[in-house]
């Protein structure tokens, strides 16, 4: 009896472990402090643009947990097809607005849209996030060249930026909208976040490491100059690992600009294979 409970005590150990979502994030501390205004906020699926073939679904998985939701939308040709919520906004304020995706050979946008409440003249704040090539040059180029233009389909790129309405909206008019931006491909993202921060003091980033193979080495670098701001090494490698880096990082590095430069964690692993982290994903771009 005592040899079966052993048994079904390490099965459930092992299915805990496996069962568990393995991290390594690097992301604006305010995601854990702040509200976030899309909580208990219903996103509608795309609509117009599945008369032209697109295919959506809502899926589980996300970058903290297998249980968070996901919105998935597929284009089979180029078409606009997004998933919108309506987070309420106020005048003068600054919102963080963001989300993590994860996409291949498709180009991404994560646009707000609003109506001036005066001119009526639309209000566009858009990030993008392109990856992939022209279906052309395929038969030159080698699977491991396809898939580095691509992008990783199965890795969570974190992508934000500040938007702000200072003279407001109309009312009710303030839409998010999520997805392909005309263009076939398929993308998915999770963890959608709308936080005001017009008085948040605290910028820094935060590193945020569970249950992944073991670490080695940490480093915060400049994507832009490449220097490197901050380093940690740890003596016996580790899974899990949490800090947040007041004074160090500042995540609205580079809003400023239409490509933002801001941080990259580079990571070393025991094993000795490396992985480069983005707060928020590098080559992300405000306007075209």
């Amino acid at each position: 009896m005592v040899k079966m409970v052993k048994i079904v005590f390490g099965l459930a150990c092992l299915l805990a472990v496996s069962c568990a979502e393995a991290r390594v994030l690097f992301y604006p501390t305010a995601l854990a402090t702040e509200t976030n205004l899309f909580d208990g906020i219903a996103w509608t699926p795309p609509n117009m643009s599945c008369e032209k073939g697109c295919i959506y679904s809502r899926a589980k998985g996300g970058p903290f947990s297998p249980d968070e939701p996901a919105y998935r939308v597929k284009m089979p040709r180029p078409s606009a097809a997004y998933w919108r919520a309506h987070p309420p906004v106020r005048a003068g304020r600054t919102y963080l607005v963001g989300a993590w995706v994860r996409f291949a050979n498709a180009k991404v946008l994560l646009c707000n849209d609003a109506i001036h409440p005066v001119t009526g003249k639309r209000i566009n704040r858009r990030l993008y996030c392109f990856g992939g090539h022209n279906a052309w040059i395929e038969p030159f180029l080698s699977p491991r060249t396809l898939e580095k233009l691509g992008g990783n389909a199965d890795e969570w790129r974190l992508c934000y930026r500040h938007i702000s309405f200072p003279d407001g909206i109309k009312p009710g008019s303030h839409t998010s909208a999520f997805g392909l931006y005309i263009a076939g491909g398929e993308m998915e993202f999770s963890h959608p976040f709308f936080i005001d921060v017009t008085d948040l003091k605290d910028k820094s980033l935060k590193i945020d490491i569970a249950d992944s193979k073991p670490v080695r080495s940490l480093a915060v670098v400049h994507v832009g100059l490449h220097d490197v701001e901050w380093r940690k090494e740890f003596a016996s490698p580790v899974t899990s690992f949490s800090v947040t880096l007041p004074g160090v990082t500042d995540y609205s590095r580079g809003f400023d600009r239409n490509t933002i430069e801001g941080h990259a964690l580079e990571v070393q692993y025991a094993d000795g294979s490396r992985e480069t982290v983005y707060a928020p994903q590098e080559r992300i771009f405000q306007e075209m």
